[in-house]
């Protein structure tokens, strides 16, 4: 299965109504587990909760208000670095909510059949984990599994930053066409290593956009590894609602996940890889321009091995092998650096990606 093909089991996208939450949650969520079955409570009929909701959805029943106006938002967004902006409480909290719903159904579907897919694992026991240890990360193309809307979304923010800051942001903003949707989640112990996006997972000359969800996280970056010569190391804290978006200049930023502050969700944000109660953890969703002509030729079941293919990284087909879901075991793994594409040896660590070489080199 290539990135250019939906998988069998995936179903035709079906959007949330978010006044109908409990409805459009997978089977496994509304249980609050995995058996699949309904809660005792729930209700029977849901079809006039999602008519009357049809005022918030388009007329060919998609999500229609994802979307932002740029010529109408005034927010205090803050240049960090050349290119490197970060725009604080952007998104409502009726955005924010059917933004996770979007999340949470294009990484639930598998589950839904049982099987292996999206955010989830299930191990040869049958329990089902995140599919990388403290996290779960997904991506996919934008056409066909992600709702109408969800593209222009991120236009949308990206516009947004261009007109405030045009010298460093108009020229790659122009050319920002999202190609592939990125939807991580973070446990309380979540993290992302350092490390700038390789030129396979965005275009060298396009931004990055990337929203904010749940609780709260410490987003380390450091200057672009061409620009860098001191290395020193900043970082902001991104709240539910922040989009930070990096482009031109700043598209080769270094950055990191350093910290999730565990219990800092808003309290009306329902939904997560746990079910439809209040979100537990940190959800990113980003948006990317790239694509087959870039050399992503596969999606993340692919590459982390919930569907095996030639694409599977070697450290996954350990867990089809029956490692289990967990953080790695500890034992030493060889896989290729992010940066020169040589051998490096990782332990399991969340973010191992570079040699010693590039990490260096990076610091100095």
């Amino acid at each position: 299965m290539g990135f250019s093909c939906l998988s069998a089991h995936r179903k035709s996208f079906r959007p949330l109504c978010w006044r109908s939450y409990y409805c459009s949650m997978p089977r496994w969520a509304r249980s609050g587990g995995g058996t699949g079955s309904a809660r005792a409570d729930a209700p029977t009929n849901c079809l006039p909760l999602c008519r009357e909701a049809e005022g918030a959805m388009g007329g060919d029943g998609l999500v229609s208000d994802l979307r932002i106006d740029p010529d109408g938002l005034t927010p205090p967004g803050k240049q960090l670095l050349p290119g490197f902006v970060h725009y604080p409480g952007v998104l409502s909290p009726e955005l924010q909510q059917a933004l996770l719903d979007v999340a949470v159904s294009v990484t639930s579907r598998a589950r839904d059949e049982g099987v292996s897919g999206g955010w989830h694992r299930k191990d040869d026991n049958g329990r089902w984990s995140l599919n990388d240890g403290t996290k779960a990360r997904f991506w996919d193309r934008i056409d066909g599994i992600f709702p109408k809307g969800f593209r222009e979304l991120g236009q949308d923010l990206a516009r947004l930053s261009a007109r405030d800051f045009p010298r460093d942001l108009a020229a790659p903003v122009a050319a920002f066409e999202p190609q592939v949707g990125a939807v991580n989640y973070y446990t309380g112990r979540g993290r992302m290593g350092w490390h700038a996006d390789d030129y396979n997972f965005a275009k060298k000359d396009r931004p990055i956009v990337m929203a904010n969800l749940g609780d709260a996280a410490e987003f380390g970056y450091r200057a672009p590894v061409a620009a860098a010569a001191t290395g020193a190391e900043r970082s902001v804290r991104l709240e539910s609602g922040d989009v930070v978006v990096f482009g031109g200049e700043a598209r080769d930023l270094v950055h990191a996940v350093l910290r999730v502050y565990e219990g800092t969700t808003p309290t009306n944000l329902r939904g997560g890889p746990g079910g439809p109660g209040p979100l537990v953890g940190r959800v990113s969703v980003t948006w990317r321009d790239c694509g087959p002509e870039d050399g992503l030729t596969f999606n993340s079941d692919e590459r982390l091995g919930l569907t095996v293919t030639e694409n599977t990284l070697p450290r996954y087909l350990a867990k089809r092998r029956g490692g289990g879901g967990g953080g790695g075991g500890g034992r030493a793994r060889s896989a290729a650096c992010w940066g020169c594409g040589g051998a490096v040896e990782s332990s399991g660590r969340a973010g191992q990606g570079y040699c010693q070489a590039c990490w260096d080199s990076w610091r100095r």
